[in-house]
């Protein structure tokens, strides 16, 4: 967590606590200020393996949960934005890595829109 007054970053669960998701990078993230809650969507933890996994991060309780949404199944993007409408998360755009025949980088475009909504799951 980062302190704007203090100019200071303050680690609020270890990396590898039981229970935390895995490290990862080119990951998307939004708050839900209300409910004091983050969501992680996405990323790599390895470099060209993108997840589709899906965490929420209790802001006061200092918890990680996984989430499996109901609904479609998500697809593994990394390199992708969101918005927040209304109650609802939309995911778009990004890159999931999928090789035609195996070999090459891979990087399709994905133009799909998603939608989650937190209150449900």
């Amino acid at each position: 967590m980062y302190d704007q007054r203090t100019n200071a970053w303050t680690e609020l669960v270890p990396n590898g606590t039981p229970g935390t998701p895995p490290p990862r990078h080119e990951a998307l993230s939004g708050t839900q200020p209300r409910w004091n809650k983050l969501t992680v969507y996405g990323g790599s933890p390895f470099q060209q393996n993108p997840t589709e996994e899906l965490w929420r991060f209790d802001l006061v309780k200092r918890v990680w949960t996984q989430v499996q949404p109901d609904g479609d199944p998500l697809v593994r993007l990394k390199r992708t934005n969101a918005a927040k409408v209304g109650n609802q998360m939309y995911i778009f755009a990004g890159y999931d890595f999928q090789c035609s025949g195996g070999t090459g980088a891979g990087q399709i475009w994905n133009l799909d829109v998603y939608s989650y909504d937190p209150h449900k799951n």
